[in-house]
């Protein structure tokens, strides 16, 4: 029959005990910090997250996410994340196969991707990048991942305009050239009409011809002058004769 434990060794028992459940105390405190710190870091981020199980099965997701899928994360929880997010390839428009697919089959990190439109609960398409992130534990098994999406609207629409300006930029580069180059041609045919009209007098059958091409020169200038080229500088041709 084992003997009774003593009092001594009671009261280290209940010590030990104590010492345990304190240390667990402490662990589920420090786990409820983190997890309200992961909470309020994924509520701030700018991109949508959303994050599965091994299963593939939603266990969070953030307000950005929830307004680009149109769900909301309680009507989501548990569900397979291919019925949340659906996107479709841009070009082709075929179905696409979700990054979190991939990862949890490969372990691998996928993407950034674009190219891609999210189709939202209510048929709203928005352009998208997206990436996916493997969540492992401390043995590096595969728990779970991570799926980051944005909408690439308003970046698109920046690179369009940047585009344009360009382009804008680009014209009337070659419009100033085009410009120039024609201004000092104009100089050319001044310059040498009224040198042979001073060789010319008023009655030379040529006379005539000479002032018809001053004419015209004249009215080139003023078609440059119109010109909707950016910048562009005429120099100032003298005066017809």
């Amino acid at each position: 029959m084992a003997e009774k434990p003593t009092y001594e060794e009671l009261e280290q028992m209940v010590k030990e005990l104590k010492e345990e459940v304190d240390k667990h105390k402490r662990a589920v405190e420090t786990l409820h910090a983190s997890e309200k710190n992961c909470n309020i870091a994924l509520h701030s981020i700018g991109d949508a997250v959303i994050a599965t199980n091994i299963k593939g099965q939603a266990v969070l997701m953030n307000p950005v996410a929830e307004k680009l899928t149109g769900w909301n994360f309680s009507d989501v929880k548990g569900r397979y994340l291919n019925e949340v997010f659906t996107i479709i390839n841009e070009e082709t428009r075929s179905i696409a196969e979700s990054p979190v697919e991939r990862v949890l089959r490969e372990g691998v990190i996928v993407g950034p991707a674009d190219h891609s439109i999210l189709i939202s609960r209510d048929g709203t398409e928005f352009p998208i990048d997206h990436r996916g992130v493997p969540i492992r534990n401390d043995r590096g098994d595969i728990t779970g991942a991570v799926l980051i999406f944005r909408d690439v609207i308003e970046k698109r629409k920046l690179e369009a305009q940047l585009k344009q300006a360009q382009k804008i930029q680009d014209l009337g580069t070659l419009g100033n050239g085009i410009v120039h180059d024609l201004n000092n041609s104009l100089q050319s045919i001044f310059s040498y009409t009224q040198l042979l009209l001073l060789e010319k007098q008023s009655d030379d059958p040529d006379f005539e011809k000479l002032k018809e091409i001053e004419k015209a020169a004249q009215k080139a200038r003023e078609i440059i002058h119109r010109l909707p080229t950016p910048s562009h500088k005429i120099s100032t041709l003298p005066s017809p004769t």
